[in-house]
């Protein structure tokens, strides 16, 4: 049966599969242990409920937050300030070794990711002032190491909090985070744009109209309250994959018959004349099986003007 814990009911092999599951496949708990039931159908494993695995994490997680850190002269701190419930925020203190980070840049040609930062610290605050964060930073950097930089996204409290800090460090990089420095200039160049925001307002209004239709699969993505333009690529990807939908007119997807319907013929009653109009209704009943044949009936009664 494997290998188990002291004072443990399910063994080793089973808690690990869980927790990587959850780090790793980005399951939720009731994910993860569904993912049990579902494979003991084919092995004899032991299926643990949402709470198990529950405890597992957070246990995990404590370890992580107590166990203690190497000390070194080249950490850079990753700081931010997230998780809001109601007057409490979480500050959370993120750290990589810059060797480490040379390697993976160099070496290994990747950007960093989740699984290669270590959780220096996480506190709790119910005030997030400027000098309260120094204070945070001073009492990490004598567990772990004075840093050699910074980074953040230059909220008001952690950039006081910083800048605190550097007085006494004068040699620590303190570093804008990329992301959300692209993110404010494109705000800048944006907000004021009045094209862009006709286009946003079109996004919306495409996705209610397109929502629970045959078009749905055409359906622009939402758009997000928060760092909105953190997410520009989303929404401009989205227009250009319809942009060459429409040039291909190529429309299975819709319909793979060809007619002429009512609601058509209406739109286009400001744009034709009469007669040609009259010629159209006459049409209206006729299925064709390509698009070729349809344009070509459409030529050979209307014209090419059409």
């Amino acid at each position: 049966m494997g290998l188990r814990p002291k004072g443990h009911h399910y063994p080793v092999y089973v808690i690990q599969i869980a927790i990587q599951l959850i780090i790793q496949g980005l399951n939720s708990l009731r994910g993860v242990e569904k993912t049990f039931e579902v494979l003991a159908q084919f092995w004899q494993w032991p299926t643990p409920d949402y709470s198990s695995i529950r405890q597992w994490g957070l246990r995990l997680g404590l370890y992580e937050l107590n166990r203690q850190k190497e000390y070194r002269n080249d950490w850079i701190f990753i700081l931010d300030m997230t998780i809001e419930l109601g007057k409490a925020k979480c500050l959370v203190m993120l750290g990589i070794s810059q060797q480490k980070l040379t390697q993976i840049i160099h070496q290994e040609m990747r950007g960093l990711q989740h699984l290669d930062v270590e959780v220096l610290a996480l506190e709790v605050m119910e005030q997030s002032a400027g000098i309260l964060i120094a204070e945070k930073l001073r009492n990490l950097a004598l567990i772990v190491g004075t840093p050699v930089q910074i980074v953040s996204d230059w909220g008001s409290d952690i950039k006081k909090g910083i800048n605190l800090y550097l007085e006494s460090n004068p040699g620590v990089i303190a570093t804008y985070d990329v992301t959300h420095k692209m993110a404010n200039l494109l705000k800048k160049e944006l907000y004021q744009d009045e094209r862009y925001q006709n286009f946003l307002r079109q996004c919306s209004l495409t996705r209610q109209r397109t929502q629970q239709t045959e078009l749905s699969f055409l359906m622009p993505p939402k758009q997000r309250s928060k760092a909105r333009y953190h997410n520009v690529d989303i929404l401009v990807d989205w227009a250009q994959k319809v942009l060459r939908y429409q040039q291909r007119q190529d429309f299975s997807q819709i319909s793979t018959t060809y007619s002429l319907d009512r609601k058509t013929l209406f739109l286009l009653v400001d744009t034709l004349p009469t007669d040609c109009l009259s010629r159209l209704v006459k049409l209206m009943p006729k299925v064709y099986e390509n698009q070729a044949a349809f344009r070509t009936d459409m030529l050979t009664h209307l014209g090419q003007s059409v």
